[in-house]
């Protein structure tokens, strides 16, 4: 925060000089937050009054051989988001659009991602199958640690830029750190949060299908590159506390 401050200090270059302010409501003003208010009230309710009642919507599948995967699209994170934009248009200030053109939009926008996360997972599992990681566990394990936390660092940071989604960097990393614990005789609980923090914190701006997504939903072009040098910086600095902190914890 302290960095933030002084950056908006010297960056600071444009001041809204004008006396023309538009005066907005209290009732206007309530009406453009109520979507993430009853988008918050729903999760609460959904994760405590009505756990068990989510709970029994999940259902498992398994495919290729693999162990059954417990899946429940009612109470993800996913369908708290689509709630969420579904109430825009319950308490819309400006109806401009329609579900149904905003819907195709946005689909076609998010399917560079989409895809990108597809493969991500197909390459963790191809790596947790061939025993990659086990062996990439050994070898940074063997000097102790300390180093552990820092190769986990910057590894776990790579990854999730290289993997283009943070969920497929950060579940290959977090299966890897049961063995890594064992070796290590570290909490695993301390390391899976750290694999956790590095694949989907500092790495996530700096994601090239994040980045083309974001652009998309701006609706501007050409514009990744400027993005990724604006965040660069910030995000390696993240990185650098993270490495420090990792030092102390483990």
């Amino acid at each position: 925060f302290l960095f933030l401050w002084l950056y908006s200090k010297k960056g600071a270059t444009y001041i809204n000089t004008s006396n023309d302010k538009e005066i907005i409501s209290k009732k206007l003003a309530f009406k453009a937050f109520l979507p993430l208010i009853v988008g918050s009230i729903i999760v609460i309710i959904f994760s405590y009054p009505l756990k068990v009642i989510m709970a029994k919507t999940a259902f498992k599948l398994s495919l290729w051989g693999y162990a059954p995967v417990s899946i429940n699209l009612i109470n993800t994170p996913g369908t708290y988001i689509l709630i969420t934009a579904l109430l825009c248009y319950v308490f819309a200030i400006k109806k401009t659009s329609t579900f149904t053109a905003d819907f195709i939009i946005a689909s076609k926008r998010g399917l560079p991602s989409l895809i990108t996360l597809f493969l991500g997972g197909a390459m963790v599992n191809l790596m947790l199958d061939t025993g990659q990681i086990t062996l990439l566990a050994r070898h940074m394990t063997q000097w102790g640690s300390s180093v552990y936390g820092l190769l986990l660092s910057g590894l776990g940071f790579l990854a999730g830029m290289a993997f283009g989604q943070g969920i497929p960097a950060c579940a290959m990393f977090s299966k890897m750190q049961m063995a890594s614990s064992e070796m290590l005789h570290v909490n695993a609980s301390v390391l899976v949060g750290l694999a956790a923090m590095v694949t989907m914190g500092p790495a996530n701006p700096l994601k090239p299908s994040l980045l083309q997504f974001t652009s998309s939903l701006a609706n501007i072009t050409n514009r990744d590159s400027d993005m990724f040098n604006l965040a660069f910086k910030w995000q390696l600095i993240q990185l650098f506390i993270i490495c420090v902190m990792s030092l102390f914890i483990i």
